[in-house]
């Protein structure tokens, strides 16, 4: 490797090493952490099938033995692998989206060309030939990161519909959000967001805007602030209104009965009939159709709001997007630490695999925020993930200390199993940190879960 040339970093890059040579191994690790935040390796297909699963990889290197077995395991249709020697009219493009999701590098002993070409055919990106040489392998990788750029920039050019998305993943529900949101802003009817704290009702205000051709202003509301629900003074600002405008209703959910007939009156007003120029978006917390159902909530006031609904996920149902949010977040970070980017970037390249699955596993109640604060605490406070959720649980182990007498009638098994969902429910359902604290193997917890569950 040329040492007086730097290499191209990218701290939300991951790549997965799918090697049963461990020699192999040790010779790529320290190149490929050169160019990329996370590296991650596996020994055999199905150890990477799981990694996969779990995590968002950019680039994936695998030992051409394993070729057609990690792609067996990823595949629920196995004759799937055939159908890559039938298809003639597929381009190669392709025939690389049935097998891998994005391209890959080969390695191999072997140079015959049927194996190259049946790779390339595969979805391979370039080859590297075994024994490996650092200069070989810093050529694959420059050439892979030159067709990434060219091919970002395709897409951005080509698909519209997806350009300067808000919402960080490649989990298909995110993926959904982002159609869904393009399709939303198309039309100007009036829309209810709906979403647990800190999952990113807020950002679709902002990615409307952005879909948005021509210029617009946002009028906010705060439900929460009693000044600001003064329903004459609204009425003044949009009448003077001269630019498509969003008036942004947030913690709709919390007017009151008195507050929700005030705002179903204006809405219902010419000023507001009329105005092509204002389209409304509410924000809930809550559901607002449980609240109508439950006689909190106005319904006529809920169908003039909710004309087109947008329901956002949880963080825990898309945990696969968990890791390319830390890494989104650590680039962030770094953007504005200037003065501390080298110590800010060794502190992240420092984690371990242990400290993305301590993130991965947790149940983040208050999802992306407390993501993004969990990742900039640890980043400047110099703390690993893992370490961190430790500290944190064991204060609240030690709060509940006391409070946790099990009934003296109670058989072992049954203080066994209440011990254990104790613990795991402090760590919020972390079983890699549950298992460290209880002193047993995490092949324990998950088996015992198995076995509460067939009971």
């Amino acid at each position: 490797m040329n040492n007086n040339k730097s290499p191209s970093y990218i701290a939300d890059a991951a790549v997965l090493v799918i090697e049963p040579d461990l020699n192999a191994w040790k010779k790529l690790d320290p190149i490929l952490r050169l160019y990329f935040g996370f590296v991650k390796h596996t020994k055999t297909a199905e150890q990477a099938k799981v990694s996969f699963r779990r995590f968002h990889f950019n680039l994936i290197i695998i030992d051409s033995t394993l070729l057609k077995e990690f792609w067996q395991a990823l595949t629920d249709n196995k004759q799937q692998l055939d159908t890559l020697h039938t298809v003639h009219s597929n381009t190669r493009d392709d025939i690389a989206e049935l097998c891998f999701p994005l391209n890959f590098i080969l390695m191999s002993r072997s140079n015959e060309p049927e194996l190259i070409i049946e790779a390339m055919r595969m979805g391979a990106c370039d080859f590297l030939a075994k024994p490996l040489l650092n200069k070989d392998v810093d050529q694959a990788i420059n050439q892979w990161q030159l067709r990434l750029s060219r091919k970002k920039f395709a897409v951005i050019s080509d698909n519209s519909n997806t350009q300067h998305s808000l919402f960080i993943g490649e989990s298909e529900i995110v993926q959904n959000i982002r159609q869904n949101l393009y399709e939303i802003s198309l039309s100007h009817h009036h829309l209810l967001i709906e979403g647990e704290a800190g999952t990113g009702k807020k950002l679709v205000v902002k990615q409307l805007q952005l879909f948005s051709t021509s210029q617009s202003q946002i009028i906010n509301i705060d439900c929460r602030d009693p000044s600001q629900i003064d329903w004459h003074q609204l009425t003044n600002r949009c009448t003077q209104i001269k630019l498509h405008s969003y008036l942004v209703i947030t913690h709709i959910n919390l007017l009151s009965i008195a507050e929700q007939t005030q705002l179903l009156h204006l809405l219902n007003s010419p000023i507001f009939q009329n105005n092509s120029l204002l389209r409304i978006i509410s924000l809930s917390q809550l559901s607002l159709l449980n609240l109508v159902e439950n006689k909190i909530f106005l319904s006529d006031l809920y169908y003039r709001i909710a004309v087109v609904n947008i329901s956002l996920p949880s963080l825990c149902q898309h945990p696969e997007d968990i890791v390319t949010l830390v890494k989104f977040f650590t680039n962030n970070l770094l953007r504005t630490m200037e003065n501390n980017y080298d110590e800010i970037l060794s502190r992240f390249q420092a984690w371990q695999t242990a400290d993305f699955l301590s993130l991965t596993e947790h149940n983040w109640p208050n999802n992306a925020q407390e993501l993004k604060n969990t990742v900039e605490k640890c980043l400047i406070q110099n703390i690993t993930p893992q370490h961190y959720f430790m500290q944190t649980q064991q204060k609240e182990l030690e709060r509940t200390h006391d409070e946790h007498d099990f009934p003296i009638e109670w058989s072992l098994k049954k203080i066994e199993k209440a011990h254990i969902l104790r613990v795991m429910n402090i760590y919020q359902g972390n079983r890699i940190l549950t298992a460290e604290h209880l002193g047993v193997a995490r092949k324990t917890i998950d088996r015992k879960l198995k076995e509460w569950k067939q009971d």
